[in-house]
């Protein structure tokens, strides 16, 4: 079974196919960073359910959590692994 940080394997930024979505999303672009969330939630709630257990009942609010703390750090974001791999570091 693969690691919460292995869930999504790191991309160099050259290949990382969200990198359109995360650029305009570091520029303030809301629905860059709508569609960035969307695609990423399934994995990162994937990844969350793994460590709090799939029954847990805070899985949603955590995923908020998360998501809200992805938009605030994305700023600081600086392409040296994939987005999921930052993202997913964020979850954990």
């Amino acid at each position: 079974m693969p690691t919460v940080l292995e869930v999504v394997p790191a991309a160099p930024a050259s290949v990382d196919p969200l990198r359109q979505l995360v650029r305009a999303g570091q520029a303030g672009d809301r629905g860059a960073q709508k569609r960035l969330l969307e695609r990423l939630s399934p994995v990162l709630l994937a990844a969350i359910r793994r460590i709090l257990s799939p029954a847990h009942p805070s899985i949603e609010d955590v995923l908020q959590e998360t998501l809200v703390a992805l938009v605030k750090a994305l700023p600081a974001f600086r392409g040296e692994s994939g987005i999921g791999t930052y993202a997913g570091r964020i979850a954990v």
